[in-house]
């Protein structure tokens, strides 16, 4: 029997090819050092019945603030009284933010009634749909956009980013 040298090398080629293609995968898990991978952290977090999400949504929840920022202009922009604050800030160039947690869609509408009541907020460029509702609101001194995000929990955030004029 006879094999061409094309032959040959070709098998050769293929040989080689092979060869530095398994030096390419990765290690046997046991040789890593534990926590070094995303599978082993995966792994960990489904042990521990924990989703990234889930550690997400933790590191989220701690960076919040239940109070509202020094400067933030509460005499302009009066907060309903029973309002729960799920979050408030301050952003560079002398604007703020405050995200309310309502409980269910019915508080949600009160607390935009009285928000803009309270503050002779009128509305602009107003849309409501199933997922939420959002408008410019304004008066004299401010500019707030405003902006409900429904949860799956039933409950509802209304979010407002507040400018003065």
């Amino acid at each position: 029997m006879r094999v061409s040298t094309r032959a040959l090398t070709g098998i050769g080629l293929s040989f080689a090819l092979v060869l530095a293609l398994a030096g390419c995968g990765p290690e046997p898990e046991a040789e890593q050092p534990a926590g070094s991978s995303d599978v082993s952290e995966a792994k960990q977090r489904a042990e521990s019945g924990e989703s990234g999400s889930e550690r997400e949504q933790e590191d989220a929840e701690s960076l919040k603030s239940t109070e509202l920022p020094e400067g933030f202009p509460e005499a302009l922009f009066a907060l309903p009284e029973d309002a729960i604050i799920d979050d408030a800030g301050s952003h560079e160039g002398g604007t703020w933010f405050v995200v309310l947690r309502a409980a269910d869609q019915e508080q949600a509408d009160a607390w935009w009634d009285e928000v803009s009541s309270r503050n002779s907020l009128t509305a602009h460029r107003e849309e409501a749909d199933e997922e939420g509702r959002s408008a410019v609101l304004s008066n004299e001194e401010l500019t707030v956009d405003a902006l409900t995000i429904p949860e799956d929990d039933g409950g509802v955030l209304l979010s407002y980013d507040l400018s003065e004029l």
